[in-house]
């Protein structure tokens, strides 16, 4: 079972004091962020919302399909600001999801896309109310590429 289908136990009144305590097991749950590269992807899940700016975006999930890293997943939110809509055209005509010159579609109409991503690091200079510290780093998605094989259903099998 991947870490991203993890069953997650709630513990019923058993008359112990534990009662109602969740019990996870993180054993298979990786602490490495994605090492930087390319890597073939599903967006497996895609929701619209807005911003705390108030801006429009859509958070997504991509699932790594091949490799050494496949079936680690990535979220990454697509803002849909001015400053970042040369980006967003070249993803969803990645996608196939715009002609270059319009887009019109539903966030649920990216899950099931294959693409490439282009993932890196990125050290966050928020820092943590609870404990002081900078939050610690995460991967990024820096680019949507096309899928780096022409034979996508190769990719799924």
């Amino acid at each position: 079972m991947s870490n991203q289908d993890q069953e997650i136990n709630f513990s019923d009144d058993d008359g112990n004091d534990n009662a109602g305590d969740f019990v996870i097991d993180f054993s298979e749950v990786p602490d490495d962020l994605i090492p930087d590269g390319k890597y073939n992807a599903e967006i497996v899940a895609a929701k619209g919302g807005t911003s705390k700016k108030g801006l429009p975006k859509i958070d997504m999930r991509y699932k790594i399909i091949s490799g050494e890293f496949a079936n680690r997943q990535i979220l990454e939110t697509m803002s849909l600001a001015p400053a970042r809509m040369a980006q967003v055209k070249k993803a969803l005509m990645v996608l196939g999801l715009s002609d270059g010159k319009t887009a019109r579609f539903r966030p649920e109409d990216m899950v099931g896309k294959i693409c490439q991503i282009v993932v890196g690091k990125e050290t966050s200079t928020m820092i943590d109310p609870d404990t002081g510290d900078p939050y610690p780093p995460r991967n990024r998605i820096k680019s949507v590429r096309k899928a780096a094989t022409e034979s996508v259903e190769s990719l799924l099998s």
